[in-house]
């Protein structure tokens, strides 16, 4: 064979041993396995044994303060009616129609005026005149108030604020009398703010004296409460309560409290007894009035207690105890309205219906409330104590 020959046969026999291998079956690479190490945990310390008891924290529970009744007691026998008011002296000033009226600490009566024509109708000795009281004549007082210096202010209807100093002189202090529909009030588009003289007022439903902010303050029909300087007599209105829908009713009449420290003014609508907070200028409701809550009835007066920080209410439950005269009690922070339980007997069942069985007067230093009612089949003058500061008040199990 000649070298080519050699070639090709060595060429040839490399292919056919290279195509053998090719053909032959690769072998499967496993994964070799691996084998995690053993760990040993290593035992917990056993606990030393012991006879004694373990530890327990000692919590004692702190008792709840006992709610206790007011105490009620009967200053004096009042023969007082109509609108009333505590002089500084602490002697009462009762006023209605022609009459002034002051109960002495004693229970003794002094008038000071009386109508011209005592047996006639209040509508015969009602007039107007300043001057000596034994000669002056008044219209429709409907409130009384007392100033720093012993003063008495009477919210006078048909006519406004007439003054009483304490030497008996008579003057109209801020107003005029309306005169042009004799008998009959100003409608709400005659009211009228401005200097003392020219000022026109309506209707009286409440009035108060506020002596740290120097000025008396006055609720009507109509929603408005009134401000008077008592510097110079001289009247604006500070808040409108009145509903656009009951324009033409004058049923929009309001009792008002307030609070002597901040001045925040408290209100009791009487016909929908819902309660708002007046401040700055703006007004809040924050008691609604129904049935889902305790229910005002008859709301008739209404004052701020500065030891409590709770406003009490003279009221009526009508639909729980028949209409007895009660008092409401509503927290201004928690807005909670309940009524306040008070020992049997307080006030004469014989005249569950009487409007003013109960009028609020005042709050003393001590923080002794004193107020008119009924009492033992008479009219007196009452003082409500509370034997705790601030007060754990009981209330009607009616939430």
């Amino acid at each position: 064979m000649n070298k080519f020959n050699r070639a090709s046969l060595t060429f040839l026999s490399c292919l056919w041993l290279m195509g053998i291998i090719a053909c032959q079956p690769q072998a499967q690479v496993l994964p070799l396995p691996i084998t995690a190490p053993t760990v040993q945990p290593s035992p917990l310390p056993t606990p030393q044994q012991t006879d004694e008891p373990l530890p327990t924290a000692s919590v004692s529970p702190t008792p709840l303060p006992t709610p206790l009744l007011p105490v009620l007691s009967t200053v004096f026998a009042s023969k007082s009616f109509g609108s009333a008011c505590r002089a500084p002296d602490g002697s009462v000033y009762s006023v209605s129609d022609n009459w002034i009226v002051k109960e002495t600490l004693d229970g003794q009566l002094v008038y000071l005026h009386q109508p011209r024509f005592p047996d006639q109708s209040p509508l015969v000795n009602r007039g107007y005149q300043d001057g000596p009281l034994e000669q002056a004549l008044f219209f429709d007082p409907q409130g009384c108030a007392f100033d720093q210096a012993g003063n008495l202010y009477l919210a006078d209807q048909g006519v406004g604020i007439r003054k009483l100093t304490p030497d008996g002189i008579v003057s109209t202090f801020s107003g005029q009398p309306y005169l042009s529909r004799p008998g009959r009030l100003p409608d709400k588009q005659e009211i009228k703010d401005g200097r003392a003289n020219a000022a026109v007022y309506s209707s009286f439903e409440d009035f108060k004296a506020d002596l740290p902010r120097n000025r008396l303050l006055t609720s009507d029909q109509y929603g408005y409460l009134r401000e008077i300087s008592l510097t110079d007599g001289s009247v604006k209105t500070i808040y409108d309560l009145s509903d656009p829908e009951r324009e033409d009713s004058g049923s929009m009449g309001f009792f008002f409290t307030i609070e002597p420290q901040s001045g925040k003014i408290y209100a009791i609508n009487k016909i929908q007894k819902n309660i708002y907070l007046l401040e700055g200028g703006q007004s809040k409701q924050i008691h609604q009035n129904g049935y889902f809550t305790p229910t005002l009835y008859s709301p008739t007066k209404v004052l701020y207690h500065p030891q409590h920080k709770l406003i009490y209410i003279t009221a009526r439950q009508g639909s729980f105890i028949g209409k007895e005269p009660s008092f409401a009690v509503f927290n201004p922070q928690t807005k909670i309205l309940r009524y306040l339980v008070l020992p049997k007997d307080s006030f004469d069942p014989q005249e569950p219906e009487r409007e003013s069985g109960l009028t609020l007067l005042n709050i003393d230093e001590q923080g002794n409330l004193f107020f008119f009612g009924r009492h033992l089949n008479q009219g007196a003058l009452m003082k409500m104590s509370f034997p705790q500061n601030p007060p754990v008040l009981r209330v009607d199990e009616f939430e």
